[in-house]
């Protein structure tokens, strides 16, 4: 008895907090902007920083989609979005100190995390912290005619989010939130970032190296 007791024990104890939590849903929409980096590759010369990606580069972004908040409890929640944008980015080269010309690749793609989300209630809603990957597919790529084409690839990255939910009247909802993402997939040697045939450069892998985005948007709390 005394053993049938305590396994009865410890399967309330596992149990019950799974049993007592009360999920709570939002969805929404999100509209946002940003900018992207794109650092200078390993394996190149000191002195080769011409046409092809071969230094830093930056560029801007914006777009927006729809998102799925799930809440274990006040603390604790899982978000997963369908985010779709357009995300540029440019060089500026400078060829024998005369001639400049500026290296432009754009990016149509969908960027789909689902993070780990932790909240913090206040007076006004939560202040909202997350974490976890993200996975962009880019639908098309294109480029302004300098230097070797844009290639599609696929990335994954690491998104880290601080942000703050105003709870309004009738259940709605604005989040605010700033995220900032590292692509984990991005090789570091040049010769890995592009596609060559002999000593030409054809492509060039259109990856951020990080990106950062401003995000509001509206939902529904049910």
């Amino acid at each position: 008895m005394k053993l049938r007791a305590l396994f009865l024990s410890i399967f309330v104890l596992l149990t019950g907090p799974a049993l007592a939590l009360e999920l709570t849903h939002s969805a929404g929409a999100l509209g946002y902007a940003g900018g992207n980096y794109f650092n200078k590759p390993s394996g190149l010369h000191v002195a080769d920083d011409g046409i092809g990606f071969k230094g830093h580069a930056g560029g801007a972004a914006y777009g927006g989609g729809i998102y799925y908040h799930l809440n274990v409890n006040k603390y604790v929640g899982l978000e997963l979005d369908f985010l779709y944008e357009s995300s540029e980015l440019k060089r500026w080269v400078t060829i024998n100190n005369v001639v400049e010309i500026t290296e432009s690749k754009t990016a149509g793609q969908w960027r789909i995390p689902l993070l780990l989300k932790l909240n913090a209630p206040t007076g006004f809603g939560a202040v909202t912290f997350g974490l976890g990957p993200e996975f962009i597919r880019p639908s098309s790529v294109s480029d302004n005619g300098n230097g070797p084409k844009a290639l599609k690839v696929d990335s994954t990255n690491i998104a880290l989010e601080i942000g703050f939910r105003i709870d309004l009247p009738d259940n709605l909802e604005i989040p605010v939130r700033l995220r900032v993402a590292y692509n984990t997939s991005q090789a570091e040697a040049y010769k890995d970032r592009i596609e060559s045939t002999g000593n030409t450069i054809t492509g060039v892998k259109l990856q951020n190296t990080w990106d950062g985005r401003l995000m509001v948007g509206v939902g529904y709390r049910f």
